[in-house]
């Protein structure tokens, strides 16, 4: 009801001030006409005075300063309603453009509650970050009501970060905030809410991650890490091995957030919003499908689990003779 009330209000205030603008508008065409009326009897009074002086001259002296004074006077007055329009022009486009600004939310809301499916590119992880926090809120808050499993994750969705906490762009003035600040505080009042989640992920075997660089070796540890703090800090948050789905570093990972999905390309470089209810369920069921193959079931890792996992990683790393930090 409130979000219909602001959207009337909305439309309301545009409306207003089409009719303003549209008024403006009128008013600048009259005062030209009225400028341009004044500077037409100007030019008659002054170019018959020459014509009558020249004609008792009968000199062409007279008729072509006439023509000059006239031409100056006509340009002069010319420039000057051409720079006072474009001055007013402009003032009313910043005020149209700060009147959007104070909208923008609002619009953005409009268009997501009314043009759905749709598909919107996202070409930086800031985008990506903003989005996220903007849909895990919306989730949060339980805007777009939803049941059951309240976010999935297919993979890792780092975003840019080593360990999936934050990303790296996230680091900034002290108290400044950001699209990374937002989505690191929405990720952790989804844990302080206990919401709940779920993440679908295949872990990398041990004799696989002792085969890998000292790099991959502690980034892998540190994400580990944080997913056991994860699920000791809320009971909502489920974490499953799937044998296929999307390992620790992989191309593509996914988030669903309500109506919402976004697909996420590497750590957070680009990516994809779709938006629609039918068309959102219907990638999570195609996706969940090609991750049930019938053969491996879904293994729930509680944080016990993934600790004693953590621990297995480092004991095969340093028996192949590489260092885990």
């Amino acid at each position: 009801m409130d979000s219909e009330v602001n959207q009337k209000a909305f439309f309301r205030d545009e409306e207003a001030l089409e009719k303003k603008l549209q008024h403006r508008e009128a008013e600048f065409r009259r005062q030209g006409v009225k400028t341009a009326a004044i500077v037409l009897l100007v030019i008659a009074i002054v170019g018959g005075s020459y014509l009558v002086v020249s004609r008792l001259e009968e000199s062409w002296v007279g008729p072509l300063g006439a023509v000059v004074a006239f031409a100056a006077i006509f340009f002069t007055c010319c420039t000057r309603i051409v720079i006072e329009s474009a001055r007013r022009a402009q003032h009313s486009i910043r005020k149209l453009e700060n009147v959007s600004q104070e909208h923008l939310g609002e619009i953005k809301e409009i268009i997501d509650s009314r043009f759905r499916p749709r598909v919107e590119p996202l070409n930086s992880t800031k985008e990506l970050a903003a989005e996220s926090a903007r849909w895990l809120r919306a989730v949060r808050k339980d805007d777009e009501n939803v049941s059951g499993v309240k976010i999935v994750y297919i993979g890792s969705l780092g975003l840019g970060s080593r360990d999936g906490s934050a990303p790296i762009e996230s680091s900034g003035a002290p108290g400044e905030r950001n699209a990374f600040t937002d989505y690191v505080a929405e990720q952790t009042l989804l844990t302080k809410d206990k919401i709940r989640q779920e993440r679908h992920i295949c872990l990398i075997e041990p004799k696989a991650f002792a085969k890998r660089g000292s790099a991959f070796q502690s980034s892998y540890l540190a994400w580990t890490t944080h997913q056991v703090q994860l699920l000791q800090d809320n009971s909502e948050y489920w974490l499953f091995h799937r044998p296929r789905a999307p390992r620790w570093g992989a191309s593509t990972s996914w988030m669903f957030a309500g109506p919402a999905v976004l697909q996420i390309v590497g750590d957070g470089v680009a990516g994809t919003l779709i938006l629609g209810d039918a068309v959102v369920n219907n990638v999570k069921d195609a996706i969940f499908r090609y991750l049930d193959d019938g053969h491996n079931a879904p293994i729930r890792y509680t944080s016990q689990d993934l600790e004693q996992y953590r621990k297995e990683l480092i004991d095969a790393a340093r028996s192949d003779g590489k260092r885990a930090a």
